[in-house]
């Protein structure tokens, strides 16, 4: 797609050369709403309209030719296209941002400007042996293996903040299952009300079988001690863990672990994009928020996390399920570590929530 009907000839051409089919549309991509036909894109490309300070070096004038206002003009731009372009990507797609422009107003400042706004958005990193990786994408610098240069940046769409799939092993009497879908959001985690103490917990946590699946809901509320926070905000990475354990009730013996789970995220602040990264450590994804509190609906819920499926279970028998939320402090770096294992403030580890399953 492109709104120039020339460039969309040069583009035919290539596509004939190459041997290749391509629908071709000449119209503004942001301006969806005059040729989308409303079906979801599992990818996009979006090759945004720069400044081309990466390929000066074949085209000197450029040096002549901008100005600086010139530069706001295309940020600009950029963000309009991004965020037209966005509400058509389907949940767990996949849009891929590229510019011929190597400076950070249109690359790296565009996209954290962007995810800043959209809380769904996942920085997903770029895994190649070329260019320059950054915290948002990745360079090609301009002479780089004789290479013009570029500036990508790889976002997944979710529908919730934080999304994990991990696998959870079983007693040997039971068979290995997967399991999906869990929701931690940040702002209880930075910003918590008054009356509670420094600590984890654990508000609300119910079970409900949704077509033979035991789904899961809880609301847990992270208040950091000051030292906590202080370390976070001075962009010493914390990780959190939690743990959930399924057992079966033995009355005349002890009870029988039937599935334990953990899923552990690391988050970290950093200071030059302002910005906060949270790292699914199972999963291997990256998501960002701004420093300021999420909506209300994403804070600190967990909804319709499938957690085991009923066949898993036997019949006519008594199951508890438990959630706990704890600071691993083995985690902190090494200068931190000893100060936490002295310090009451770092021991933050909500008590176990147990209800039946």
């Amino acid at each position: 797609m492109d709104k120039d009907a020339g460039r969309l000839q040069q583009v035919r051409a290539n596509l004939q050369r190459l041997g290749l089919q391509a629908q071709l549309l000449t119209a503004d991509a942001a301006q969806p709403d005059d040729w989308w036909d409303g079906q979801s894109f599992d990818r996009i490309l979006l090759d945004a309209p720069c400044s081309g300070s990466g390929v000066i070096r074949r085209h000197p004038d450029i040096k002549l030719l901008r100005r600086v206002r010139d530069i706001e003009t295309l940020a600009a731009q950029q963000i309009a296209l991004l965020c037209a372009l966005w509400p058509l990507l389907r949940p767990g797609g996949q849009l891929l941002y590229a510019t011929c422009s190597v400076l950070p107003a249109e690359t790296t400042q565009v996209i954290t400007r962007f995810c800043n706004a959209q809380p769904d958005t996942c920085i997903e990193p770029i895994a190649a042996e070329w260019g320059q990786a950054v915290e948002t994408g990745r360079y090609i610098l301009p002479g780089s293996s004789g290479m013009d240069g570029f500036f990508y940046a790889r976002l997944r769409k979710s529908s919730k903040l934080l999304l994990c799939r991990t696998a959870a092993r079983r007693c040997a009497s039971l068979r290995r299952f997967v399991h999906a879908g869990f929701v931690v959001f940040l702002g209880l985690l930075l910003i918590s009300p008054p009356a509670w103490t420094a600590g984890f917990n654990i508000i609300r946590a119910t079970t409900r079988l949704e077509q033979a699946v035991y789904v899961l809901d809880a609301d847990i509320a992270y208040d950091l001690s000051p030292a906590v926070a202080d370390a976070l905000n001075n962009s010493v990475p914390l990780t959190i863990q939690l743990d959930m354990q399924i057992q079966r009730n033995r009355p005349m013996l002890w009870d029988e672990t039937v599935a334990a789970l953990q899923q552990r995220f690391r988050i970290t602040y950093h200071a030059l994009a302002q910005q906060y990264v949270v790292a699914n450590l199972n999963s291997d994804q990256q998501y960002s928020f701004p420093p300021v509190k999420p909506p209300s609906e994403f804070v600190g819920r967990i909804r319709d996390f499938p957690l085991l499926d009923r066949s898993l279970l036997q019949p006519d028998q008594r199951y508890m399920i438990s959630l706990r939320a704890e600071l691993d402090i083995e985690a902190l770096p090494a200068p931190y570590a000893p100060q936490a294992y002295l310090s009451t403030a770092w021991r933050l580890t909500s008590d176990w929530y147990t209800w039946p399953l």
